[in-house]
């Protein structure tokens, strides 16, 4: 007899965990756009499409860095890994916001490769969506992508600093690894 009532209930309560989501997630991605440099591009006219761009291509950055290297002077195994953790960054956050990976993606990873020819940029973007989906379907490689998705939750969720340090030394692992 009351079940609409049960219903009714329950799609308010859906409502308010969306409501609480959505603002955590805002207050996450303000911390981290406030407490890095980051350049937001300006010639689109979705804000948030470009600032989960700048986060995604922010965490991959900071990986690289603390691992010593610079990001203008990468081998190509060291632009492809940098480039997959941009790729997976991407996927978290523009889950968590609720907009397109496909475009996150390609051009966090673009923008991360902008010292390259747009051939090559083009060339190591399919290589990483190839690599990552084949890791993805392998259950020996399937673990570090988890262990940069784990890494890239946490930092997003907490911005602390010691997430982006261990993706560092995710980073130089994985580079070892392709090496």
């Amino acid at each position: 007899m009351f079940s609409f009532l049960k219903r009714k209930r329950k799609k308010d309560m859906e409502l308010m965990q969306s409501m609480f989501a959505d603002a955590s997630f805002r207050d996450s991605l303000d911390k981290i756009l406030s407490s890095y440099p980051v350049d937001i591009l300006e010639n689109s006219e979705d804000k948030l499409v470009n600032e989960v761009i700048a986060v995604s291509k922010l965490i991959a950055e900071e990986a690289v860095k603390r691992s010593g290297r610079t990001l203008s002077k990468l081998t190509d195994d060291e632009m492809y890994t940098c480039m997959l953790i941009a790729f997976v960054a991407s996927d978290h956050v523009s889950r968590l916001a609720e907009v397109s990976f496909e475009v996150v993606s390609t051009v966090a990873c673009a923008v991360l490769a902008v010292h390259r020819s747009p051939e090559e940029i083009g060339q190591l973007t399919n290589e990483v969506i190839n690599g990552h989906n084949q890791m993805a379907s392998d259950p020996s490689q399937v673990k570090a992508l988890q262990a940069i998705g784990n890494q890239v939750s946490k930092f997003f969720s907490t911005a602390d600093e010691t997430y982006l340090n261990k993706l560092a030394e995710l980073y130089t692992l994985l580079v070892k690894h392709l090496s």
